[in-house]
Order: structure tokens, then C-alpha cells, then sequence
């Protein structure tokens, strides 16, 4: 007898039951659902992402196919119908989604290391990207007179390589009116771009000590208070100046009247100058510009969720629908993520995202280990020793 779980199943012990079900009851997100409890959706929908599915009828077709792991993935054992999942899909509330999310990132925040910086600081990307929608399917989400859409809005923490909080709204929401509902506390590093720029937010973060990085825009008037010298050394050698200024326009000068610090740097790829703007005074030039490169970490993020979790096709079209789905490509791609970050001697290729979900895909049902799977080991069949530790969930 086999002794492993499905490794869809071992990669959903990711996920806390018992805390699963007391989301379930604080919503009382099966009173309605006779047919489909919120277990089944949800396992149905990671399978459904997870193995790069095209609609909700080859989900269903493919997943019944599977009916022999049911009992260990407390699936139905009759099976899932298109009809129910739909059903869920669009009226199970997509709040309900969301603290699942919140529930399992807290998980990886408790299980995965954070990177070795030179300095102690949390520090966080955010940013916004906008995933286009059909009008004619997605009125509700018009924000063009040709476009729909909606935008996730991210926290993404560069130490842990995770994002941390999510808002999912209309694509015609400014990003700059959303900076401040990102939950960033006295301490906290936030790196952002220009889209975010604005002055009130800037003192607002000055006050309550919180520190950020972004870019100066051109036409951004300013005067020099002081200039920093800039050491001659090698890790400085992209740094052409460092000045202490203050905002000069009425509207700059009344709503930003605390001095900052801007630093022109060059971009070793493209030689291109970056005009930096911090409120950070007790660290190198040449950090803060590493910090700012850093952000591109949450690029590589939107970029790795809307490539390969299946969001760019979704499997319903009303909002309910779309944030479900959304976020439950998020919990994927935090279930990776607790995965692969403890795994010491595992290849850089095992740990990209786009690679594990075109590779676990043909692998969902099989009863071996999941480590054994993450390092290519074919297990001995006659011998049921681990051959390595335990997930750490």
C-alpha cells in the first residue's frame, strides 16, 4: 500500500484546516451549498489553475476522472459538476477568498527566511497591475469607453519574496489615491514608482516615521539644501550626486514642507540616469539605489501570476467570480512559495514559479513524495524512508 497523499494533496497541507473551517463558519460559507461545500471549491479551483485548465467543464471532467484520491482530498465522492462549481463560483463571497488568503500567508511569513540585508527594516514593494477585461462580458468593470478591467493593487515583501496584501479594484482607481490603505508601519522601507507620487502621502510618511524610496518626477521643482559627498568608491561609482532638497511649488511647498533626499544614479544595463526621492538619511547612497532596484522583484511577480495561473482567462464574469479566482491564484503561488523556501540544496530552475506549474501539472495525482518530486528522485518502492524532511507546515 502506498503510503503518500496525491501531491496536490501534500502541497494542500499547506493550508490550515481547522483555521479553514472557522472562516467557513464566521461567513457561513456552506449554508447555501448543499452541492459543493467551500473545501470542494477550493480544491477544485487549485486544481483548476494548477493544471492549466481551460473552462470549468474540462476542470470538472478532468478532476473526476480522479475519483480514487477523492477521499484523501475531502472532495464529494460523487463528484464535482460544472453547474455547482459556476453556482459557488459566483455567489460564494469572495471576501471568504480573501482571508483565506491572509490566513495562508501568514503561514509563509512564519516558514520562510528572510534574505540577509544590511539593514534590519521591513521592506515592501508596491505596486498595481491592471488585468484587461472584455467590455462586452465585463461591463461592471468598464473603465474605458472600449476596456474593461481590474487592477491588483500589491504589497510585496522583498525580504520574504512574497505578497502580503492585496486589493483588488476597478482599473480607473488612480494608484496614488490607494498608497495609503497599504498597511505600512514606523520603520517599514516602501519602494515604489512614479504612478504613486504625491506630496500629502510623502509627509504623511514623514510623520509617522515611515520610510520609502520612488522616483523624482521631471518636473518637479525643488531647491538644493545641502549636498552629501559622495564617497569614491567602487560600490558608489553609479552614484553621480546626493542633495538634501525641499519643494519649491505652492502646491509642494504647503502640502510637503519636510526635507528629503534625492539621489541621481546611473542603470548599470541600459546607462540610463534614475532621479531617486527618499526620506531615508542614515544610509549610503549606493543602498538606497540598490533598495529601488529591488522593486523590480514585484514586475517579476504580476508577471509570473498573469502568465501562469490561469487569470487571464477567467472562469466566470462576474466580480465575484473574477475576485475568487484571483484570489485563489494568489494562495497558489503562496502554497509554492512555502514550499520550495526551506528546501536547502534545491536547484534555482526547481524554484522558478513558470517552471514548477508546467512541470506539476502531469504530476497532480501521483503518490509520491513531494520533496522526492522538487529534487527529480525516483523513490525506492521498497523502501518507505523519507529521503527528506518534512514540509514545514
Amino acid at each position: 500500500m502506498n503510503k503518500y497523499n496525491t501531491i496536490l494533496g501534500q502541497l494542500l497541507e499547506g493550508v490550515n484546516r481547522p483555521r479553514f473551517q472557522v472562516l467557513v463558519k464566521k461567513y457561513e460559507a456552506d449554508r447555501y451549498y448543499k452541492k459543493i461545500t467551500a473545501w470542494n471549491q477550493f480544491v477544485t479551483m487549485i486544481f483548476a489553475v494548477m493544471s492549466n485548465q481551460s473552462g470549468l467543464r474540462s476542470t470538472v471532467n478532468a478532476l473526476n476522472r480522479e475519483k480514487s484520491s477523492f477521499y484523501h482530498l475531502n472532495l464529494n465522492i460523487d463528484g464535482i459538476k460544472k453547474s455547482t462549481l459556476a453556482y459557488a463560483n459566483e455567489n460564494r463571497p469572495c471576501e471568504f477568498w480573501e482571508e483565506v488568503f491572509y490566513m495562508v500567508c501568514e503561514r509563509a511569513e512564519k516558514v520562510i527566511p528572510e534574505e540577509n540585508f544590511s539593514f534590519k527594516n521591513p521592506l515592501y514593494a508596491i505596486d498595481g497591475s491592471t488585468l484587461d477585461l472584455n467590455i462586452d462580458d465585463f461591463e461592471w468593470a468598464e473603465f474605458r469607453t472600449t476596456k474593461s478591467g481590474v487592477k491588483m493593487l500589491v504589497k510585496y515583501d522583498l525580504r520574504k519574496n512574497i505578497p502580503t496584501q492585496c486589493d483588488i479594484k476597478n482599473a480607473k482607481e488612480h494608484e496614488n489615491q490607494t498608497l495609503t490603505e497599504m498597511k505600512l508601519y514606523k520603520g517599514d522601507i516602501g519602494v515604489f514608482d512614479r504612478g504613486y507620487f504625491n506630496f500629502e502621502t510623502f509627509e504623511k510618511f514623514c510623520k509617522e516615521g515611515i520610510l520609502f524610496v520612488t522616483r523624482l518626477k521631471d518636473n518637479t521643482k525643488h531647491e538644493t539644501m545641502e549636498e552629501i559627498e559622495v564617497p569614491k568608491r567602487k560600490e558608489f561609482k553609479n552614484i553621480l550626486s546626493d542633495e538634501k532638497i525641499k519643494f519649491t511649488s505652492k502646491v509642494g511647498k504647503e502640502k510637503c514642507p519636510s526635507k528629503l533626499r534625492k539621489i541621481v544614479s546611473v542603470d548599470e544595463k541600459t546607462g540610463k540616469k534614475i532621479t531617486l526621492l527618499t526620506n531615508i538619511f542614515d544610509m549610503d547612497s549606493s543602498e538606497i539605489a540598490a533598495i529601488y532596484r529591488r522593486r523590480w522583484r514585484i514586475e517579476l511577480f504580476f508577471k509570473s501570476i498573469k502568465q501562469n495561473v490561469k487569470i487571464k482567462k477567467f472562469f466566470g464574469q462576474s466580480e465575484n467570480a473574477v475576485k475568487t479566482q484571483i484570489w485563489i491564484a494568489m494562495i497558489v503561488y503562496l502554497l509554492f512559495a512555502i514550499l520550495t523556501a526551506t528546501m536547502k540544496g534545491l536547484s534555482p530552475e526547481s524554484r522558478c514559479f513558470t517552471r514548477f506549474l508546467c512541470e506539476i501539472q502531469f504530476s497532480l495525482f501521483r503518490r509520491i513524495s513531494i520533496l522526492d518530486w522538487l529534487f527529480h528522485k525516483i523513490p525506492d518502492k521498497t523502501d518507505f524512508r523519507d529521503s527528506q524532511p518534512r514540509l514545514p507546515f
